[in-house]
């Protein structure tokens, strides 16, 4: 029956950057609104506001509440990416760090299945854009290993960076199984690209596959250091 309807699932990580969102998922300009205010303690229009942006999306979908954040990157994309406490799967800190004990290893035990797992043998298409931080960094190399890298774990595609941060104007970024050019045109920005790239991969689902469902994970950068925002976001406030 999904795969009659073509269904598509997006789960964002938010980010406090409203441009990509707004310029390319709902159709606003992106501008800075006129009458904008800044002071302490307040935030400026609310239409322009990436929470309210976020809002539209998720009334659009399904918004889960009862879910158990660790309070660290890895360990939290862990519980998220395998429905699984993390200890349980191998990560119970940081994907940089292996102590030694079966629960923290900083690596998805093989038998935790990720959902993209569990969705691409059901007749999912499967991607990931943005922020991985589930694969060692010291694998991460042109030569691997690869097993614990987005596509070995169950995504068809992936568009994105490896460590727990990156610089958002100039990333150090993989597609699929291979780096990619780090040159970038004027005005560049991490978050905008990112989700020209998902909204690149709907396209084509739609386009080529548009009986099967696809299941794409976007995880912002932005909502972590650095925090590199574009002056015209900073200057309202």
């Amino acid at each position: 029956e999904l795969a009659d309807d073509g269904v598509g699932v997006l789960m964002v990580y938010p980010s406090f950057l409203a441009t990509p969102i707004e310029r390319n998922a709902l159709g606003f300009d992106g501008r800075p609104a006129a009458h904008a205010r800044s002071s302490v303690g307040r935030v400026r229009d609310a239409d322009w506001m990436a929470e309210r942006i976020l809002d539209a999306l998720a009334a659009g979908g399904l918004r889960y509440t009862g879910f158990h954040t660790t309070g660290l990157c890895s360990a939290t994309r862990a519980c998220l990416m395998t429905g699984r406490n993390h200890h349980r799967v191998g990560m119970a800190t940081l994907t940089d760090w292996d102590l030694g004990f079966p629960g923290s290893r900083g690596r998805l035990v093989p038998e935790a299945a990720t959902l993209a797992e569990w969705l691409s043998p059901a007749g999912w298409n499967t991607a990931a854009v943005g922020k991985w931080h589930l694969t060692p960094m010291r694998e991460t190399t042109p030569v691997g290993p690869f097993d614990q890298w987005p596509l070995q774990r169950g995504f068809d595609r992936f568009y994105g960076f490896f460590d727990g941060e990156t610089n958002h104007w100039f990333p150090e970024l993989t597609r699929d199984n291979h780096r990619v050019d780090e040159t970038h045109p004027p005005g560049y920005h991490l978050s905008v690209d990112l989700v020209d790239e998902a909204i690149a991969l709907f396209r084509d689902q739609k386009a080529l596959a548009p009986e099967k469902p696809l299941f794409l994970n976007l995880a912002f950068g932005a909502g972590h250091a650095p925090h590199q925002v574009p002056r015209e976001f900073i200057e309202p406030y």
